[in-house]
């Protein structure tokens, strides 16, 4: 590196200082942590049924990064109309250079395909060769509504187990939107559908009364909290899929008691 010559001392220390810090930037960017892209190490794939052709279809994906170093990625999808088939390719952010935490990371992702149209899709996942292609069904919207029922804003969700001879218990919780007239939130009831891929579908059906209906008490309390008990017990390794107010869902990977 060369600085300005026939410059006084100042100004010559100055530059010096000047290149000195530049030529300290250069070497920090080359020392700096590099970051690529590899595939997902996925290990389940979900597919929650009771999609219609006016919802925004998904399916989850599940996996654990073998340490800190890793970080979800984009999840690059295809989607032809034609056969109705969808191909994922999820990928992982791999970064290099710096140490990190060699512990078992989970993750869990939601991959989005907006409306499609009625009918059996086919999900297929690149580098899961063993897995068969997943459908995916798509009902007919009964109605323009955006969803059949009138959901729950869940915020969270918790599976208590059973004990000897008991069933096993889903709670959720969460805080109802703001009225801005007057009127009430209530749970109508919570409805489970269990899938031939372990995915358990939870449908928090509300119900928006009017303030004649509602206690005062009622009209002022936001948080709430029901429970459903299950009529089949969840594996290991299921989906726990909920169904929420703002067209998204609640995700819950359920490894254990």
């Amino acid at each position: 590196m060369q600085c300005f010559k026939g410059c006084s001392s100042f100004l010559f220390v100055s530059m010096g200082i000047f290149c000195f810090a530049n030529s300290y930037a250069v070497e920090a960017r080359a020392d700096s942590p590099s970051v690529s892209r590899e595939p997902a190490p996925v290990e389940h794939v979900f597919v929650p049924q009771g999609f219609d052709d006016n919802d925004n279809a998904e399916v989850i994906i599940q996996g654990r990064f073998p340490n800190a170093c890793m970080k979800t990625g984009p999840v690059e999808k295809t989607v032809d109309p034609q056969t109705q088939t969808i191909r994922l390719r999820p990928q992982v952010f791999v970064y290099r250079g710096e140490p990190c935490a060699q512990v078992i990371v989970p993750f869990i992702q939601r991959v989005t395909f907006g409306t499609l149209k009625e009918g059996t899709w086919k999900v297929e996942i690149e580098g899961m060769p063993s897995v068969a292609p997943l459908p995916l069904v798509v009902k007919r919207a009964l109605s323009a509504a955006p969803d059949e029922f009138l959901y729950a804003p869940v915020e969270e969700v918790v599976l208590l187990p059973g004990n000897l001879g008991t069933r096993q218990k889903l709670v959720v919780s969460g805080n109802w939107p703001i009225i801005p007239a007057r009127g009430c939130f209530v749970m109508k009831q919570i409805r489970t559908t269990l899938g031939a891929d372990n995915t358990l579908v939870v449908q928090p059906i509300a119900e928006l009364l009017p303030a004649e209906q509602c206690s005062p008490t009622s009209q002022r309390k936001r948080a709430f909290q029901a429970s459903v008990f299950l009529d089949k017990s969840l594996q290991l390794d299921s989906l726990i899929h909920v169904r929420v107010l703002n067209g998204e869902s609640l995700n819950k990977f359920y490894e254990s008691l």
